[in-house]
């Protein structure tokens, strides 16, 4: 699989991708603060990785990806902040997502058990029909770690909280760091074709029902 890196400032949720070339799909990152979101879309968008912590607020981006031969897609990516001084602003990242990385790092419990007891409960409200993907970030870090989560627990969680695909990674050794947005890219050009396929439905019911009732009324 190819992917062409193109950074943008355009918040894009849907449709067309900024010069109207590919389909648009809109992927959204979320988790503590520190877990390593903004990290990881560092390591794949630009190929870089910092050691400085630096607070997101919301940043997007937008990347063109070959999910298959010959289909290419505009993935928007939309960074969050995952402190709470900014659980009222985060709502505004959630319209017409197709997939949600829920983060948590692998050397931190507590980002661990936040994934059960804020994230998914926040996304599963704003996003009730949004394909999900389990992420564990600083996965370099695990081994060194004095409660590290394991990869067992990972693979439970994932199970209980629906999730399409879950992955252990590391921005700074870039283990999977492609295979998550590869994975993500794929799930969310389906997530799209569905939605799609719904409004249209919708759409030739309703068409049908108002050509019923002007053959009621005439």
């Amino acid at each position: 699989k190819n992917f062409f890196r193109r950074r943008s400032t355009s918040s894009i949720g849907g449709g067309a991708s900024a010069d109207g070339e590919y389909p648009t799909r809109k992927l959204v990152i979320v988790g503590d603060g520190t877990c390593g979101k903004t990290s990881l879309l560092f390591a794949f968008t630009r190929d870089e990785f910092y050691e400085a912590y630096v607070p997101t607020i919301f940043e997007t981006s937008i990347v063109d990806m070959e999910i298959r031969p010959g289909k290419v897609i505009a993935l928007s990516l939309w960074d969050t902040a995952g402190q709470e001084a900014y659980a009222r602003l985060r709502p505004l990242s959630y319209t017409d997502t197709h997939v949600i990385l829920i983060c948590f790092a692998m050397d931190s419990r507590d980002s661990f058990n936040n994934v059960r007891d804020t994230w998914y409960p926040e996304v599963r409200h704003y996003c009730p029909r949004a394909a999900l993907l389990l992420v564990g970030c600083k996965n370099d870090l695990a081994s060194s770690a004095a409660d590290c989560v394991t990869r067992d627990e990972v693979e439970k969680l994932a199970d209980n909280i629906g999730a399409t695909s879950h992955f252990l990674c590391s921005a700074k050794t870039r283990e999977n760091v492609t295979e998550v947005f590869e994975t993500a890219a794929d799930v969310a050009y389906e997530a799209g074709r569905k939605k799609s396929k719904i409004s249209s439905r919708l759409g030739a019911c309703f068409g049908r029902r108002s050509r019923m009732k002007k053959t009621e009324k005439a």
